[in-house]
């Protein structure tokens, strides 16, 4: 069979590979919004969260995902909700970082008046600036990275649902524009599997 690298997938195909507001934000969000396990334990947020290390004593009970979420000091890119735990994540594939970002976050997150913690999202893991980080609580923080927890999570998604699927050809090809666009796994992937 035809081997491809993961720069045949269709985000490479529409030049987008590297947009964050209009593509990663509402990929990721679309994954996350939505329950695909009846019982809720193996949704596709339930594993996220697991992945970036939410406290087990947390994950249990509905959870709120909003994106793009506006308050009186700016707009965070996620925030992932239950009545007891609050995260909130800043997504960064070019852009900088904004005045102050992340400590309005944290600001907006204690608030709330639950546990919490903010992400801080990158393609490699990369640490933000420190005006970014201002006077925040810096043991709130966690660097997360689309190379480790972003395909990590989609690979533990698609060992969730059938490989036969739209679900998992889905999850495929976005695996295969993450990968590309961090220059992680250049091994070829069949054809026959996206098909």
């Amino acid at each position: 069979m035809a081997q491809e690298t993961p720069s045949y997938n269709i985000l490479a195909a529409i030049g987008e590979e590297r947009d964050e507001a209009h593509i990663h934000s509402k990929i990721i969000y679309f994954l996350l919004d939505r329950t695909y396990d009846e019982d809720g334990e193996n949704d596709f947020l339930k594993i996220f969260l697991r992945k970036i290390q939410i406290p087990e004593q947390y994950i249990g009970g509905p959870w709120r995902v909003c994106r793009e979420q506006a308050f009186e000091e700016g707009r965070i890119d996620f925030v992932m909700e239950s009545e007891k735990f609050c995260a909130a994540i800043e997504m960064k594939i070019d852009a900088g970082d904004g005045e102050r970002q992340l400590e309005r976050y944290d600001m907006f997150c204690r608030k709330k008046g639950k546990a919490y913690r903010i992400y801080y999202l990158t393609l490699n893991g990369s640490a933000p600036d420190r005006q970014s980080v201002g006077g925040m609580d810096r043991q709130r923080l966690f660097l997360i990275s689309f190379r480790n927890e972003i395909l990590d999570w989609l690979q533990m998604c698609m060992d969730t649902v059938r490989e036969d699927s739209y679900r998992h050809s889905f999850l495929k090809q976005y695996d295969a524009a993450v990968r590309h666009m961090t220059g992680w796994g250049d091994e070829g992937m069949d054809v026959k599997d996206l098909l």
